[in-house]
């Protein structure tokens, strides 16, 4: 046994022989279609030859490697079914090719063995390097026109972190998914390890547990991470991505360290060179949100909303404003100068689809401080990106569908801060963006990817349903976009699925109601789009006033009860300031609307995170009145357990009952409370999450 095992190490060796030899056979046998040359026959039967015992040695030498085990059943007999299949279709294929008279049989036969061989060399790389290999690195240009979400960007090899960040979920288990993960996952669990969760973590491998807490010296992670690189049990193994001295700086402070997986930075000690190598993580900030402006005052800001100038702050208390008039077609060609006296505020500017010409864009350089500038989709063209030149916080510029060209892109040179450029449909040529990333090495340069005919075989992506808010308290203007042109989208309002027959988008439109808008594209000669969906709640009334039953926990009060009427909604990160965290708890939240009201919808915003104990809630009941003494109860909502781990997200559940007539809102929110019996921690306490109520 111990010798087949192995020569089951030189599957990897032989199995390139085989898709050479077969391939180059097939190659040959075109090419003899065309020719009709004698000669090629004996190089033909010699290739099918040697690529039908190569098939048949590397078929063996797989069977044998297979008993070592670490590798996912399911992809393993997938890949061993078809390496078999291709080493006896290898044997049907020399046989007819040398004896058989039916050259169609034949052929077919060999299309056959190709796509065989083709999947078994797919699966195969499937189960050394994951099923996601083929498109983990795929560009996210490419990955858009094929309809997969562009990938995240590479991780830091340390976690900018906080105070409130958990130790394993936020600093290692994201070294682990970089460096460790390819091999220990559940398609591929070397040496039965698995650490693409916590589960697997705790439980360790064949070998026994992975640490020990506290015995960083002792621990069998620490212990192989150090070993040579030469060594078959290093961690990583060599060939593979290596981790970097902060990494394993980090892993060692947290072997050491270790209580629970629920520990936070807060709660364990963090010596100077753990500080300094979170430090390093830390992106810098555009240096435009540290100067010291001036506010605009809100005297400014409506008198610019009466003129039809759409502005918004960027946060409250914030004095940087974003300015929005895209698709605007009736702009002044002075229209720039009614935003001269909070030139120095904006850092926002879009002016996509709008009538902007060159002339009415040259002021540009009087907003010193704009950090997202949209000029797609207008006539501008190099004259415009003179005025640009100068902005050293400019970080986003959108050129998309302009006749900008080589020439103009010299303006961009010397942006110190610019990050992003989108330059799809203009004149610019690939040498023109190869000779930029030359000089700004890294900007990321966004030039779409063109030819007529990818539509017969890639999706269109679902529109883009852009708002500037998703609360609103009367009215919402929405617009449905897509960069692709000759598209029709059609779009439901009431969270049903649309189809051709569902209302047709003709331009941006209000919505003056809490809505879920779910819309799709088509183009003829494409396959049509997957259905995007989007929650808008309006909320018409502002509480004046809201208390709890129970105050919640004092590491994620937010800004206390206020925090659940303040319009600000929070993040998928439960520790941006913006949630009201609760351990094990039911909760009452009492809103004052000052004065009786008509309602009927009760919408509340809820977090699940189950890695980190986070669940949405399991009850909502609303009760209503007019003195707060005397209650009557309007609705009661329940929901299911979650049935699984998944990604962090933001759910807003809707209340509704028939309207009344109320100054006082109750709305009691039942927890989960323990973790649930799937759950790697079940049974124990369990938080949920809440950030806003809104009444309608």
């Amino acid at each position: 046994m111990a010798w087949l095992e192995f020569l089951g190490r030189f599957h990897p060796v032989f199995l390139h022989l085989p898709i050479g030899l077969l391939v180059g056979a097939l190659g040959l046998e075109l090419l003899n279609q065309k020719t009709k040359s004698t000669g090629l026959n004996a190089a033909i039967l010699s290739l099918l030859f040697w690529g039908m015992i190569t098939a048949i040695i590397t078929a063996m030498l797989g069977y044998f490697l297979q008993w070592e085990g670490g590798y996912e059943e399911r992809l393993l007999n997938i890949h061993k079914i078809l390496g078999i299949s291709t080493s006896a279709l290898s044997v049907v294929v020399f046989l007819l090719r040398k004896f058989g008279t039916n050259r169609r049989i034949y052929l077919s036969v060999f299309a056959l063995t190709t796509a065989v061989l083709l999947l078994a060399g797919h699966f195969g790389g499937a189960l050394t390097h994951g099923s996601s290999y083929l498109t983990d690195k795929m560009p996210n240009g490419l990955r858009s026109v094929l309809g997969l979400p562009p990938k995240a960007a590479p991780e830091a090899e340390a976690v900018a972190v906080d105070a409130s960040s958990l130790v394993f979920q936020d600093v290692i288990q994201p070294i682990f998914r970089q460096k460790c993960t390819s091999c220990h996952n559940p398609e591929k669990a070397k040496g039965e390890l698995l650490l693409h969760n916590q589960a697997g973590v705790e439980k360790g491998g064949k070998d026994g547990p992975l640490f020990i807490a506290g015995d960083a010296d002792n621990s069998l992670l620490i212990q192989r991470i150090h070993l040579p690189v030469t060594n078959e049990d290093h961690m990583p193994p060599e060939g593979k991505k290596q981790l970097s001295e902060d990494e394993v700086a980090l892993i060692e402070w947290w072997v050491q360290n270790h209580k629970t997986f629920e520990d936070r930075i807060q709660d364990v000690d963090v010596p100077e060179s753990i500080q300094a190598v979170f430090a390093k993580s830390i992106k810098p900030e555009n240096p435009v949100f540290r100067l010291e402006l001036k506010d605009p005052g809100e005297k400014k800001l409506t008198s610019l909303r009466n003129e039809g100038v759409k502005v918004m702050r960027l946060a409250a208390e914030n004095p940087l404003v974003e300015i929005n008039m895209s698709y605007r077609q009736d702009l002044e060609p002075d229209f720039l100068k009614k935003l001269f006296p909070i030139a120095d505020q904006i850092a926002y500017l879009n002016l996509s689809k709008s009538n902007v010409t060159d002339a009415m864009v040259k002021d540009l350089g009087r907003f010193p401080h704009l950090v997202r500038l949209y000029l797609d989709n207008t006539s501008i063209t190099d004259a415009a990106l003179e005025a640009i030149q100068g902005m050293e916080y400019l970080q986003y510029l959108n050129l998309y569908g302009t006749a900008v060209t080589d020439a103009g892109l010299v303006n961009l040179e010397n942006l110190p801060q610019l990050q992003e450029l989108f330059l799809w449909q203009t004149g610019v040529t690939d040498a023109g963006v190869q000779e930029l990333s030359a000089k700004k090495p890294s900007l990321e340069i966004n030039t779409g990817i063109s030819g007529s005919n990818l539509g017969a075989i890639i999706p269109l992506q679902a529109p883009v349903i852009q708002t500037d808010e998703t609360l609103f308290t009367d009215s919402l203007q929405v617009q449905l976009m897509l960069n692709v042109d000759g598209i029709k989208v059609f779009y439901t309002l009431d969270g049903s699925d649309p189809d051709s027959t569902s209302l047709l988008y003709n331009g941006p439109f209000t919505i003056k109601r809490t809505t879920e808008i779910r819309a799709f594209a088509t183009k003829p000669g494409w396959q049509s789009s997957p259905i995007g969906s989007k929650q808008l709640i309006r909320s018409k009334y502002r509480p004046r006033e809201v208390s709890l039953s129970v105050p919640p926990n004092q590491k994620y009060q937010g800004s206390g009860p206020s925090t659940l009427i303040d319009f600000h909604k929070g993040s998928n990160q439960f520790g941006d300031g913006q949630w009201l965290g609760f351990e094990k708890q039911d909760v009452t939240a009492t809103l004052d609307m000052g004065s009786a009201v008509p309602v009927s919808h009760v919408t509340v915003s809820c977090l699940e995170n189950a890695s980190s104990w986070i669940f949405f809630p399991r009850g909502i009941q609303i009760e209503i009145s007019n003195d707060g003494k005397s209650w009557k109860r309007q609705a009661q909502e329940t929901y299911p357990e979650a049935t699984g781990a998944a990604t962090p997200a933001i759910k807003n559940f809707l209340v509704t009952f028939p309207e009344q007539s109320a100054r006082f809102v109750r709305v009691k929110v039942t927890g989960q409370k323990t973790n649930p019996r799937w759950h790697p921690n079940p049974g124990e306490p369990c938080w949920f999450f809440v950030d806003e109520i809104l009444v309608d």
